[in-house]
């Protein structure tokens, strides 16, 4: 027993040191230095694409900051699900209230059912681009962007230093639900896996229009169910040099349920199951059965050392666990302290984490894994999801089937379907 808990411990601490380390190198290669300053007269014709089914919480407000950003040429396009979503008239409405002149509304004009509606409603936008738009960017329609967040993000490419730009998101719930707090653990382990292996955010990316023709992701698109996801393979492609832009990890602050985040992290992986290169699917699955079962014989291993009072395999089981939880919890530390100055940087609150939430966030790093562990087996399984009211049949990657499209309930929280 004294071998098996020893055993555990230390894969429990190679597990904790290899987190520590994925943290402070994206701590390190982050940190905060002055985007190249491009003129104007550099910036290049950009259009704005975003679809939208449903209204986001803080979808007026992410629109009225896309509607005032410092960039000298960009046009918004955005395709509503129809004329009777509820976003059709929010959307309008802040138009109205700030006199844009340079935005584009109309409704999803085409269902085919062998494609998710979000990327019906990106091929629609992307058929009708202009090529003097010469780059492209992509915004979720829960982004709220800060008046730069378009010069950050094109400035790279405008330079010359990469040909396809991109944030991540990150989460600040301000009441700390158990469900929000799970979302946002599990988010920030998500944010290091997608930067080390270079996965672009859909929420926030920029591209060149050249690239968008000519590396078949409009055709991806076509038969896909996730918009970003696809993106990684194509632009490899074309050789396509992309970039991380730190300054634009995107703050969410809307709270979410357990059932709902459970939802939201099972889509999630399967975006990265069927549309993710295998050495990044896989490593994902093998690292969270290795911590799971690892995490359930340290608890095992120390209940029963306790009761034969085996010192030795407590110590060992226990120590093992410590090692783990102090190192998530020393991950989650950085990464706070990073992406609250980025924030504050950009004059946003930052300050969210009260020691209710704390004294939470210490019950919650372990149930994360919990989750993530069960959210895993049941990607491996699945062949249907819910999305925004629709369901659609898995058969393969680009191979599904629209099976059911029901309107979004305006009375609903958007992250509960």
């Amino acid at each position: 027993m004294i071998a098996a808990a020893t055993t555990v411990c230390i894969v429990l601490v190679c597990l904790a040191v290899y987190q520590v380390l994925l943290t402070g190198g994206f701590v390190v290669n982050t940190r905060t230095r002055p985007l190249r300053e491009v003129a104007d007269a550099d910036l290049p014709p950009i259009a704005v694409l975003m679809a939208m089914r449903g209204a986001d919480p803080d979808l007026a407000e992410g629109l009225r900051r896309l509607m005032r950003q410092d960039y000298p040429d960009y046009e918004l396009r955005v395709v509503v699900d129809s004329e009777q979503d509820p976003a059709w008239p929010i959307a309008h409405s802040v138009v109205e209230e700030t006199g844009s002149t340079n935005v584009r509304i109309e409704p999803l004009r085409s269902r085919p059912d062998n494609c998710s509606l979000h990327c019906a409603s990106l091929v629609q936008l992307a058929e009708e681009l202009d090529d003097g738009r010469q780059v492209f960017v992509l915004a979720d329609s829960d982004v709220v962007g800060h008046e730069r967040w378009l010069r950050e993000l094109v400035g790279p490419i405008a330079a010359g230093e990469a040909d396809a730009t991109s944030g991540n998101r990150w989460y600040m719930p301000p009441e700390g639900r158990v469900g929000s707090l799970v979302r946002y653990v599990w988010n920030a382990a998500a944010l290091l896996s997608m930067y080390w292996f270079r996965i672009p955010w859909g929420g926030t990316f920029a591209g060149r229009t050249s690239d968008l023709r000519s590396s078949g992701l409009v055709d991806r698109w076509r038969k896909a169910l996730a918009v970003d996801a696809p993106i990684y393979n194509c632009w490899r492609s074309v050789e396509s040099r992309s970039r991380f832009v730190p300054s634009l990890i995107m703050i969410n602050r809307e709270e979410c349920g357990f059932a709902a985040n459970f939802v939201f992290i099972c889509r999630q992986l399967l975006w990265t199951r069927l549309y993710q290169p295998a050495s990044f699917w896989w490593p994902i699955v093998v690292h969270a059965f290795v911590t799971s079962a690892s995490l359930a014989a340290a608890v095992a291993l120390t209940v029963v050392g306790l009761v034969v009072t085996s010192w030795a395999t407590v110590a060992w089981s226990a120590g093992g666990l410590a090692a783990y939880l102090a190192a998530m919890g020393l991950s989650l530390t950085l990464l706070e302290y990073r992406v609250a100055r980025i924030a504050r940087e950009r004059g946003e609150r930052a300050a969210w984490i009260s020691p209710a939430v704390l004294a939470k966030l210490i019950l919650v790093i372990p149930l994360t894994q919990c989750v993530h562990m069960a959210a895993v087996l049941t990607v491996l399984l699945r062949n249907q999801i819910d999305w925004r009211g629709v369901t659609y049949e898995i058969r393969g990657s680009y191979d599904v089937r629209l099976v059911a499209d029901r309107p979004v309930d305006s009375g609903k929280p958007l992250n509960s379907i």
